[in-house]
This record gives structure tokens, C-alpha cells and sequence, in this order.
């Protein structure tokens, strides 16, 4: 059974996602605990520069996040991006 993304506002179907399997899921998170295992034994400078280029490619594309957002929630463009 597919999971789809519907646009509230519409009701247009946006995407359609195949669930993970079983399998899948324990796989994807037992990558997560290894990476965690890494995270956690990083610096805090090192994971400092991590985060700060990760904020700065999240602020670079945010137009295009907002719009992602306004159309899965059916929010207005001006509620779904924070203009400094």
C-alpha cells in the first residue's frame, strides 16, 4: 500500500511513496546507530562546521523548502518561509 502526499488545498496528489519493508527499516537504522557511533566520538568543532554548511545549503534552497511545505500543507507561501 502506497503512502501518497496529497495537497490539502487541491486535494491533487503530489507523490506516492512505497513504505519501507521490515528488512529495510532495521537496515536504515542500524546505519543510523553506526553513524551515530561516529557522531558522537566527532568534536564539537568538527561537528560545528558540519552543522554550520548544512544551515547554510537549508537557507540557500529555502524558497524552494517553502514551497515543498506550501504545497503539502496547504499553508500560504508566507506562512511556510520565515523572511529575516
Amino acid at each position: 500500500m502506497a503512502i501518497t502526499s496529497i495537497n490539502p488545498a487541491t486535494n491533487e496528489m503530489l507523490e506516492s511513496f512505497t513504505p519501507y519493508t521490515k528488512e529495510e527499516t532495521l537496515d536504515a537504522v542500524a546505519k543510523a546507530h553506526e553513524a551515530y557511533k561516529y557522531w558522537r566520538n566527532t568534536s564539537f568543532e568538527e561537528r560545528k562546521k558540519v552543522i554550520s554548511k548544512f544551515a547554510g545549503q537549508l537557507r540557500d534552497r529555502s524558497n524552494e523548502f517553502a514551497r515543498l511545505i506550501t504545497l503539502d500543507m496547504g499553508k500560504r507561501i508566507s506562512e511556510s518561509r520565515k523572511d529575516d
